[in-house]
């Protein structure tokens, strides 16, 4: 843009640069292979999805990507790490790894998945109680849980580290460690999401974090300012989670 500057009897047009909103209107989706349980065999991504736009509390950062395998199962990762989709039937996972650094999303099937993941990151939600009454042990070992305020009715989020991760192992230090999970109402478990990266790629944790929160809660009609200081509290999560 340009500004008139008037001074000592001269006019001088001054160059103002803006800077571009770094947040794009929409991005590529990458398509992720899917794994059958059973045989364990790989089939390969089935054509494109189309492009999504991306919440404007999200920044895709360079060397990350958007994968999906349906509309609802999304996550952010790094762009040249293989993507895998597995669940059986009722696909309920999406990865994006590469050794131990990985990004990725679950979301309960069963009852006991769903019972599982209640307990272990909303130890002390309605949920949780309806399962003790129940004679469940609903009992948590979540590292670093806390809650995570979303302004909707019923919804519930939490912070943590990944439980779990020491399956597949970490990244050599230093490494960022985080999980985020959602609880709507009813019966249906948590969905989480999950990332443990180089710490010179935290910042695809925050965007993997905050698009998977962001996506969930603005569908159960969290207003903009919620979502903003979602937004802020999870970089901060993020950016307490250095190993």
């Amino acid at each position: 843009a340009l500004a008139l500057a008037t001074g000592a009897g001269a006019t001088v047009a001054i160059q103002r640069v803006t800077a571009p909103d770094p947040r794009p209107a929409t991005v590529a989706v990458r398509p992720c292979a899917v794994v059958d349980p059973l045989s364990g065999t790989t089939s390969p991504p089935r054509g494109s999805p189309p492009s999504v736009r991306l919440p404007e509390q999200v920044r895709l950062p360079p060397g990350a990507a958007v994968f999906q395998y349906r509309p609802g199962l999304r996550v952010i990762g790094r762009a040249g790490d293989p993507c895998t989709a597995g669940g059986g039937q009722a696909v309920n996972s999406i990865t994006v790894r590469r050794g131990s650094a990985w990004t990725g999303v679950f979301t309960p099937v069963t009852l006991g998945d769903a019972a599982t993941s209640t307990c272990l990151y909303f130890p002390t939600s309605p949920q949780a109680d309806r399962l003790r009454a129940q004679g469940r042990d609903c009992v948590s070992d979540a590292v670093g849980l806390r809650d995570l305020p979303t302004g909707v009715p019923g919804l519930r989020a939490a912070l943590s580290a990944p439980v779990g991760s020491d399956l597949v192992g970490r990244p050599p230090s230093p490494y960022a460690d985080a999980a985020l999970s959602v609880l709507h109402p009813g019966d249906g478990g948590a969905a989480t999401v999950y990332c443990t990266l180089p710490w010179s790629q935290a910042d695809t944790c925050t965007a993997a974090l905050t698009y998977f929160y962001v996506e969930a809660a603005a569908e159960a009609g969290a207003g903009k300012a919620a979502l903003d200081e979602a937004a802020r509290l999870i970089a901060d999560h993020v950016a307490a989670s250095r190993r």
